[in-house]
């Protein structure tokens, strides 16, 4: 075992850019009349080649032009078979974002709570195999996460804060003994960090109960996760080496 300073982290925050066109002016709606009632619209987006349904999705339009995603939104892959499906209300995710790879099984589930609080993430690999499980707060995630190689050996296990690797990390060899530990902010490495040839071992040997199941064995019923019943329900990680 050695001990060495680590510099930079190469892990960044994906980040979403918003891109407007510049001198256009949207139309201003007509003044609403009292009594005016929202207006539900369906929209749909087809293959122009096959004609199949790629997208469905709803809005709101109220009476002050205002239009907000509101209801049930799916994506299909151009096999058919489905890609993506969420609930919105009033221009929010609440509840369940479910993906599934192409061709089928189960990819990811993220449950967004109407008041913000932190809610279940998963994901699996494309053979079934869980791939990481962990905690957010709008799909940002926070708190204890674990991550998986194929296979279901421990790849890696620690916290986030707002989205960025934060606090005590571990990150474990494909054999799921100790490759090196140490201490995040925002994404950065800092400190010293112990590193590790293989076949040291993590203390509970990396198999923390309970374990994440395969796709195949989550049901269309809501998603609770596993993590919360490690950590108590704080969403802080359990310590590690």
């Amino acid at each position: 075992m050695s001990v060495r300073r680590a510099g930079a982290s190469s892990l960044a925050a994906p980040l979403l850019v918003l891109a407007g066109c510049a001198g256009f002016r949207p139309a201003l709606p007509p003044p609403a009349t009292a009594g005016e009632e929202p207006e539900f619209v369906r929209h749909r987006t087809v293959d122009p080649d096959t004609g199949a349904v790629l997208h469905l999705w709803s809005v709101r339009v109220d009476p002050d032009g205002r239009v907000v995603k509101h209801g049930r939104e799916e994506r299909f892959h151009s096999d058919g078979s489905p890609s993506s499906s969420a609930t919105w209300r009033d221009g929010e995710l609440v509840g369940e974002l479910r993906r599934w790879h192409a061709g089928g099984g189960l990819r990811s589930i993220a449950v967004y709570d109407p008041a913000g609080g932190l809610a279940p993430m998963a994901f699996w690999h494309s053979n079934g195999d869980p791939a990481a499980e962990g905690t957010a707060r709008r799909g940002v995630r926070e708190g204890y996460w674990r991550f998986w190689y194929e296979g279901g050996v421990l790849r890696e296990r620690g916290g986030y804060v707002d989205g960025r690797r934060t606090g005590l990390w571990t990150h474990c060899w494909p054999d799921g003994s100790v490759q090196a530990s140490g201490r995040y902010e925002s994404d950065e490495r800092v400190g010293p960090w112990r590193h590790h040839e293989p076949g040291e071992r993590l203390p509970d040997g990396g198999g923390e109960v309970p374990r994440l199941p395969r796709a195949e064995e989550i049901g269309p019923g809501p998603f609770a996760g596993t993590v919360s019943r490690i950590t108590g329900g704080e969403g802080v990680a359990p310590p590690t080496p």
